[in-house]
């Protein structure tokens, strides 16, 4: 028993044992990207839930008029939580090595506690400037300004950055605050919560055009391009940017009220609200959480930037002089690797009435059926044999313009051969065809998407505007048992 192609294996100058040795190589990166999305998605989950308790216990000071003290002392245990997982990682690390990597961490969550304490001692007292006690946010957020840390996965860099658009519109809001308190201004409450109606617009824009990669997402699935793992993730974003955006209108619009006219009565159904709302965000992301590691790994893949990927090495997101502009821009300007997938610029179905099928040979039939694009658990009886199909109209090809960085693109896992193949039916590609074909022979599915896979395609290496598809491979069972 064999495994036969048009296009054997044996003809390629690639050496499969360290292709075996690539593709476990990646798959381990993979795991470990997911692994890093499934952290970010737990930081933030652990924050909504401190914010539940907080709005709850002010529940409680409202109607049972307790100190609002008290709503604070959940923040100041969310820090001290952080510092601790920041403190047990030290491991075998000395000192001073410690200190260098998470120096600006520890400094934020002692500057955030530091400050919340102040801030219960000026409810308590409100004999010293808010602004003074807002000294250490200042100093820790300049901090994280100047001093860019680096990132061996991009979703941190793109949660950091998240992270410090937050911590900007918090600081501007103290500031703010500050500036009522110490009499500086005499604006009413609603006026100075500004930052607040600020970051509440960005993500209704940002909700604006979640609603369009929604739509986007559904029609994908409907025309069998997309996965379900689209809208549900698309789903996800529309929920947690609307759902933010309205609860920080709502809460602070009636927050405003309640400081200007002195009754504190109204808060408690905008509290239980939000508090809902916020309960809901949590057991939707954790019933998700699958599927939101699986589409934000697929969303920051770098496989199709016209760089030269090496499996296994840790690429720094941030350069030294990149500023914190330049690392929105990188990260979001490219579309999610969905949308490029189900676009004509990448790829288009085949037409099955213009592909002339190889007819596999039988020596024996046996009563098991092997069903049309699977590929079922090889036996001692059954072994998978690749064939592949060529392209009789030439014309199946998409508009593609190259551009002169292509020269350099490489194979993911060989990183000698040029990519030149499409992996069916999920339509990722980085990958050159021999390593496609043995990438399907060892994992049995995508390496990006994990999806099964079922063909794969062989695009022309000719350098011209148009992707030309010039081959299709498929699998075939044989059975070379004798009677």
């Amino acid at each position: 028993m064999e495994y036969y192609a048009s296009h054997p294996l044996t003809s390629r100058t690639m050496d499969l044992s360290s292709a075996r040795s690539h593709i476990d190589t990646l798959f381990q990166e993979q795991e470990f990207e997911q692994k890093v999305i499934g952290t970010e998605l737990i930081r933030w989950m652990q924050l909504t839930i401190t914010l539940i308790v907080v709005l709850f216990l002010l529940i409680f000071c409202i109607n049972l008029s307790m100190p609002y003290e008290i709503a604070i002392i959940p923040l100041i245990l969310y820090d001290l939580f952080l510092l601790v997982q920041i403190i047990m990682q030290r491991k075998n690390q000395s000192s001073l090595t410690f200190l260098k990597r998470n120096i600006k961490e520890i400094a934020e969550h002692l500057g955030n506690l530091i400050f919340k304490f102040g801030v219960i001692i000026y409810l308590s007292y409100r004999d010293t400037s808010f602004l003074l006690i807002s000294t250490p946010i200042f100093v820790t957020t300049a901090i994280r300004w100047i001093f860019k840390p680096k990132y061996s996965v991009e979703c941190q860099a793109f949660s950091a950055i998240i992270r410090l658009i937050v911590r900007t519109l918090k600081l501007l809001a103290i500031l703010s605050i500050g500036l009522k308190l110490d009499h500086s201004v005499s604006w009413s409450w609603i006026t100075t919560f500004w930052p607040v109606w600020l970051g509440s617009s960005i993500l209704a824009i940002v909700g604006l055009g979640m609603v369009l990669l929604l739509i986007s997402s559904v029609c994908s699935f409907i025309s069998g391009q997309g996965s379900y793992i689209d809208i549900v993730s698309s789903s996800w974003l529309l929920s947690v940017t609307w759902a933010s955006s309205l609860s920080l209108f709502y809460f602070f619009y009636f927050l405003g009220l309640s400081l200007d006219e002195g009754d504190w009565s109204q808060m408690i159904a905008p509290n239980i609200v939000v508090i809902l709302v916020l309960i809901l965000l949590v057991i939707l992301t954790k019933t998700c959480f699958q599927s939101l590691k699986i589409w934000w790994q697929d969303f920051f893949s770098n496989q199709d930037e016209d760089i030269n990927h090496m499996p296994g090495a840790v690429h720094d997101i941030n350069s030294p002089s990149q500023t914190v502009t330049e690392q929105i821009i990188s990260i979001l300007k490219k579309p999610p690797k969905f949308l490029v997938r189900v676009s004509n610029t990448y790829y288009k179905p085949c037409d099955e009435a213009k592909v002339t099928p190889t007819t596999p040979r039988h020596k024996k039939s046996k009563s098991e059926m092997v069903g049309r694009n699977q590929i079922p658990a090889e036996t001692v009886e059954t072994e998978p044999k690749y064939t592949n199909v060529s392209m009789v109209d030439a014309s199946i090809h998409q508009s593609v313009d190259f551009s002169s960085n292509s020269t350099q693109k490489v194979c993911m896992i060989c990183c000698s051969e040029e990519p030149n193949a499409v992996i069916m039916d999920c339509g990722h590609g980085g990958l050159c065809y021999s390593c496609s074909i043995e990438l399907w022979k060892v994992q049995k599915c995508c390496h990006i998407c994990r999806r099964e896979i079922s063909q794969v395609l062989e695009i022309s290496k000719a350098r011209s505007k148009i992707l030309n598809v010039v081959s299709v491979t498929g699998v075939v069972y044989e059975d070379n048992s004798d009677e």
